[in-house]
C-alpha cells in the first residue's frame, strides 16, 4: 500500500486505499506522500492538486502556511 510519512494505523491504511482507488477511478495521477499525507496532482483547470490527510496533524497547518 502507499503508506504515509506520519499517519499510522488502520485509519491511515483505509485512507491510503481510498485515495489510491479515487485516483484510479478518476484517471488522475497516483497519490504521493507529501506533508504527512498524500497529494494527488489532478491537473484540472479548477484544481492543480488535492491534499488528503488521515489525521489532523501539525503538517496540515504547515501546508496551509506554505500555500497561502
Amino acid at each position: 500500500m502507499l503508506g504515509s510519512a506520519s499517519a499510522e494505523g488502520a485509519a491511515a491504511d483505509l485512507v491510503a486505499g481510498w485515495v489510491y482507488g479515487r485516483s484510479v477511478a478518476r484517471w488522475v495521477a497516483l497519490p504521493v506522500a507529501d506533508y504527512g499525507g498524500w497529494r494527488v496532482d489532478t491537473g484540472s483547470p479548477a484544481e492543480v492538486c488535492r491534499y488528503i490527510f488521515a489525521d489532523p496533524t501539525p503538517d496540515v497547518a504547515a501546508l496551509a502556511r506554505a500555500i497561502t
